[in-house]
């Protein structure tokens, strides 16, 4: 083979390769990139939110801290049971239905409720609700308050006839809470 025919193969060698470089591999490569890339980019929006929700979480943990010298306490605001906020508003509801005025007094609290006696983890909170308006809506408010969505067994009723057929009713029962 002559010295001109040797850097002819070499010179076609190379172009091979490099067109082989260029065309096949260097595009897989690229692909590889820009997908780690996105790869990379995504898993730093979630440690940029992992951080947050850490920075969020060690913020909370410093003002509970700061609560718990305030003479108001964080467990004194709410109570832990929101079921008892919603029936107190169906009640309220009820009576507006009926254009009843309503008076409810609630004795106690869902910290300090007694538990029923059974097997379950059933709590009560003793309550006593006064209504007062025309006799036929006393009855209309009292009938519907047996269908409501919660259980409330009434203890005690008591009807007191005012003046011009208006009525008032005063009722003990309870709420149930569940532990």
């Amino acid at each position: 083979m002559t010295y001109k025919s040797k850097i002819s193969l070499v010179v076609a060698i190379f172009l091979a390769v490099a067109a082989i470089m260029f065309f096949f591999v260097f595009p897989r490569f690229h692909s590889r990139n820009v997908k780690l890339s996105l790869d990379v980019s995504s898993q730093r929006q979630t440690l940029e939110q992992l951080l947050q929700q850490q920075r969020s979480y060690e913020q909370g943990k410093k003002d509970l801290e700061t609560l718990k010298t305030k003479p108001v306490q964080p467990d004194e605001l709410f109570s832990r049971d929101t079921r008892v906020v919603k029936e107190i508003k169906t009640l309220e509801d009820l009576s507006k239905t009926y254009a009843l005025d309503m008076s409810l007094q609630v004795s106690g609290t869902a910290k300090d409720a007694q538990k029923v006696k059974s097997s379950t983890q059933l709590l009560f909170v003793p309550y006593s609700l006064s209504v007062t308006g025309p006799f036929d809506k006393v009855l209309a408010f009292l009938d519907s308050a047996e269908h409501l969505s919660f259980i409330s067994p009434i203890k005690t009723i008591a009807i007191t006839a005012q003046k011009d057929g208006i009525v008032k009713t005063t009722l003990t029962a309870d709420f149930y809470i569940k532990k």
